[in-house]
């Protein structure tokens, strides 16, 4: 080897290292740029979803609190409905009669109002309820009436007034009697007789007897009203004193009734 000279040896030693740091420099460093790379994106999406996590669980932590302040707010109470129940103090007449008996039964008491029904039952088990100015009679806020036509057999029936805001009134009791017929007066014409009272029953029968007992026969009863009828003899009737009693077809009677004839 000449001095001053350099070993073809070491010379290629040399630019053989070179030459391989110079080819793998690029590989080398898209490799690390490539690693960097993929973590930076790894780095970003994972910040990404613990934002978008925390973010959901601000959102329901605010919507949670927001729901529970709406639930402790209080509501306002929805407006109180005043209802009015009606009461009663009194029914007449007591007992009720029976129709065919005309009579108004009239109710007092206090909270009526003018559209109430009546409910009428008997043995628990409803047989009308009365409504309207058809068959509730001059209601007022105290009182009202109706007609005891609606009644077709003795016996105890319930009331109860309800008003149209619902108010009802306690079960009142109704005791309905059919009535025996009273008499009020006799006129005498020439072979009948005129017979004025009360609660006389179509149908109904009739004795007429003189001062001495004994029945006059024949008598046809006509133009039989609750309040009156004529009886009618194949004979007229000789000056004196009568008694004639009455017999409805339930089979109540009237007291025996005196009247007299005059002398024609």
């Amino acid at each position: 080897m000449t001095e001053g000279t350099v070993n073809s040896q070491i010379t290629d030693s040399v630019t053989q290292t070179i030459a391989a740091v110079l080819g793998n420099s690029s590989a080398e460093t898209k490799s690390m740029l490539d690693t960097l790379m993929a973590e930076t994106v790894g780095m970003a999406m994972y910040n990404a979803v613990n934002n978008q996590h925390n973010a959901q669980m601000v959102s329901n932590a605010s919507t949670t609190a927001a729901c529970a302040r709406m639930l402790k707010t209080p509501f306002p109470a929805p407006p109180s409905v005043r209802v009015s129940v009606p009461t009663v103090t009194a029914v007449t007449p007591v007992p009720i009669p029976l129709a065919p008996t005309s009579a108004q039964v009239q109710v007092t008491g206090a909270a009526f109002d003018p559209d109430l029904t009546v409910e009428l039952t008997a043995s628990g088990k409803k047989i009308a309820v009365l409504s309207g100015s058809a068959q509730l009679i001059g209601v007022t806020p105290t009182a009202f009436s109706f007609s005891n036509s609606i009644f077709t057999a003795e016996g105890t029936y319930g009331m109860q007034i309800r008003n149209p805001d619902g108010g009802t009134s306690a079960s009142v009791s109704l005791g309905v009697l059919a009535q025996a017929p009273s008499i009020s007066g006799v006129t005498s014409v020439t072979g009948s007789i005129t017979v004025a009272g009360a609660n006389f029953q179509p149908n109904l029968s009739v004795a007429v007897v003189n001062q001495n007992g004994v029945p006059v026969s024949g008598p046809v009863v006509s133009a039989i009203t609750s309040s009156g009828f004529t009886v009618k003899f194949s004979v007229a009737l000789a000056a004196g004193l009568y008694g004639i009693t009455v017999t409805n077809p339930d089979g109540r009677s009237s007291s025996n009734y005196l009247f007299s004839v005059a002398a024609a």
